[in-house]
């Protein structure tokens, strides 16, 4: 009943699955704990989205990397059939957000991950490239991280940032300098940094 008048919606534990209900003015959906969450269906539901909100809730789960990118594939086949082109706001974990496979240029990324590893740096700059943000919004743990690496996961938005702000907990250290590694990877001539 509320298909014609309903423009946000926030959403816990759901299960999104084939419908042929549209959403057509809802522009902000916040979805937290969707397990494997299936674009297709978000996108058929949604389709004039402008800011999503994604949390898979499985940041802590110990997922095998074949069941990670098979969930990561399903869904970047998926947009064959059809994508955003109105997204300009993603909120949502690497994990998340990297097994949910958005295929769409976007304003502005806020990513915050509990912790970040090797393996997440690669995901992190996986989806700088399938997003080319040029606002990035980056909330971060990162134990024993080698912050020379950081630069080169920011690599892919070297000509589209203009805006990064970072918040870095590094366990172990009291003050990490951060900029070399930034400032030799980024376009620091228009770029805005916090």
């Amino acid at each position: 009943q509320f298909k014609d008048s309903l423009r946000r919606l926030h959403v816990t534990w759901v299960d999104f699955a084939t419908s042929s209900i549209q959403y057509p003015h809802l522009t902000t959906l916040y979805i937290d704990d969707c397990q494997f969450a299936q674009l297709e269906f978000i996108y058929r539901s949604f389709p004039n989205l402008r800011s999503l909100s994604l949390w898979m809730g499985q940041e802590g789960d110990l997922l095998e990397e074949e069941e990670i990118e098979g969930h990561r594939e399903s869904n970047i086949r998926s947009q064959a059939r059809g994508r955003w082109e109105s997204l300009t706001h993603i909120q949502s974990s690497i994990l998340s957000l990297y097994m949910l496979g958005v295929q769409c240029k976007v304003q502005n990324l806020d990513l915050q991950s509990s912790y970040l590893e090797t393996e997440g740096g690669r995901k992190l700059s996986i989806i700088l490239s399938d997003l080319s943000p040029s606002s990035l919004q980056l909330r971060l743990s990162v134990p024993e991280f080698d912050t020379s690496k950081l630069g080169e996961f920011l690599m892919p938005l070297k000509k589209t940032l203009a805006s990064l702000y970072l918040h870095i907990n590094i366990h172990g250290e009291s003050y990490v300098d951060l900029r070399p590694t930034l400032v030799s990877n980024l376009p620091a001539s228009r770029s805005h940094l916090r």
